[in-house]
């Protein structure tokens, strides 16, 4: 049997998800597909959300006037930001990680999810809009994404992607209002791979199914590179403020959503314990489809590509195990050569494993505040890794301002105590933080940033 075939064998590829282009005229309509039921039986709550028919068949939406006019004044408060600047954003960013003399730290204002700053920066901190509504109109994600690193003079351009790949292998898939993709049943579930013995999880928000990679939530992603890379060139920002791109998970993490929802943790190293040379044959499947995503990502024009893959979710063992597929995947689709390691959480027992693994082929290593980041420190100059250790949300959020800079200095005290140090900050993202305690936040990072030397910005 062939490598193809051996795939293959197991895993039943469902049908392109198509609809009429016009409403049928009954609830239920004319199906697509004999897997696509569900969508049919719940055409209520499809009626009700008003889904656009663009997420169906995904075509580049149009600009009005208005619209051109916010973008362009966007990228105008961005030019401004940069001119007061000692470095342009793209070269701070390229300096901390090959290790050449910055100004400051990167700054990359938080928008994970999108349940942050975009929305409020829209609707006035109303909390009117909702990020699910920036997956619906992907011209709201574009305008408010701009509009946070214009409004907060921060360094990076950061989309965010619809699904952690829950539905990429055809899970039953809603994202809450605050946009996090949850799942009602497992991908694996919906496209014959059952494993009677293995439960799952349910949780029913309303939203919607994710199509297929063609449709709706890659498109979407793809498109809005484009376009921002568009209006970069159009203001003169091309190769001076960066535009990155969540891609995230890699295969480890594609494997656990399609055998159970939302990461499918548990379930992950249920199966992998039972039966590790199928799960072998699960990840190999995962990392080609990683691999076509990857790369259709790069080649849209992305200038950093951000992922995790679930690297702290499993033992050791399971770890140096399965990590040669995020290897192979670094190795195959980043530029320059090398990926990010990035997970939530302390993973200092993983953290050996996972850089000795990768070698030259991973340039970023990540965590949040739970990481100790004297440890961080350590661990990075040892190995002549960027890092970054996310702030606490909850201090940013409900801190003085004062005590904000505080706290951050103290943060930069240890994280910039080495000149060799490659630290870059990427930011609180928590939902309720006030923009005046985002800016103290901003207006602290940048003053400490680069702690041996003191140097202040203007």
């Amino acid at each position: 049997m062939t490598e193809g075939e051996e795939y293959l064998s197991w895993y039943k590829k469902p049908e392109p998800y198509t609809v009429p282009s016009e409403k049928p005229a009954e609830a239920g309509g004319k199906k697509a597909a004999d897997w696509c039921d569900y969508a049919y039986s719940e055409w209520e709550i499809y009626e009700k959300l008003k889904i656009p028919d663009w997420y169906w068949n995904f075509k580049d939406p149009e600009w009005s006037e208005e619209e051109q006019v916010m973008m362009e004044r966007i990228m105008l408060k961005m030019h401004e930001n940069i001119a007061k600047e000692k470095m342009t954003p793209i070269d701070r960013y390229w300096a901390t990680a090959y290790g050449v003399e910055r100004d400051r730290c990167p700054i990359m204002a938080g928008n994970y999810a999108l349940a942050t700053t975009a929305p409020r920066l829209l609707d006035a901190w109303g909390v009117v809009l909702k990020g699910v509504d920036f997956h619906r109109y992907p011209k709201l994600h574009v305008i408010a994404t701009n509009m946070a690193v214009a409004k907060f003079a921060t360094d990076i351009i950061f989309t965010h992607k619809i699904t952690y790949s829950e539905a990429e292998w055809g899970g039953h898939v809603y994202l809450k209002e605050t946009s996090a993709p949850v799942c009602r049943s497992a991908g694996a579930m919906e496209t014959g791979f059952k494993v009677p013995w293995l439960p799952y999880r349910t949780a029913p928000f309303l939203s919607h199914k994710i199509p297929e990679a063609d449709y709706g939530a890659y498109a979407h992603q793809l498109w809005e590179i484009r376009i921002i890379k568009e209006y970069l060139r159009r203001a003169g920002l091309w190769g001076v403020m960066p535009l990155m791109t969540n891609t995230c998970v890699g295969p480890i993490g594609t494997a656990g959503a399609a055998i159970g929802p939302t990461l499918g943790i548990r379930e992950r190293a249920i199966m992998y314990k039972r039966n590790p040379e199928w799960y072998h044959m699960c990840m190999r499947e995962a990392l080609r489809f990683c691999i076509r995503h990857h790369r259709a990502v790069r080649d849209a024009g992305t200038d950093i590509m951000f992922f995790c893959d679930g690297l702290n979710t499993m033992g050791t063992d399971m770890t140096a195990d399965l990590i040669q597929y995020h290897v192979e995947l670094c190795k195959e689709v980043h530029w320059p050569p090398g990926g990010t390691l990035i997970t939530g959480g302390d993973f200092r027992r993983h953290v050996d494993i996972l850089i000795q693994s990768h070698g030259k082929y991973a340039y970023m290593v990540g965590s949040d505040h739970v990481w100790p980041i004297e440890d961080a420190l350590k661990t990075c100059l040892h190995y002549d890794k960027m890092w970054f250790d996310f702030p606490d949300w909850d201090k940013i959020k409900a801190a003085d301002l004062s005590e904000i800079a505080a706290y951050e200095k103290e943060r930069f005290k240890i994280a910039c105590s080495n000149p060799k140090s490659k630290y870059w900050n990427p930011g609180p993202s928590d939902y309720w933080i006030p923009m005046e305690n985002y800016q103290a936040w901003v207006d602290a990072s940048k003053k400490y940033g680069s702690y041996p030397n003191g140097w202040e910005q203007p």
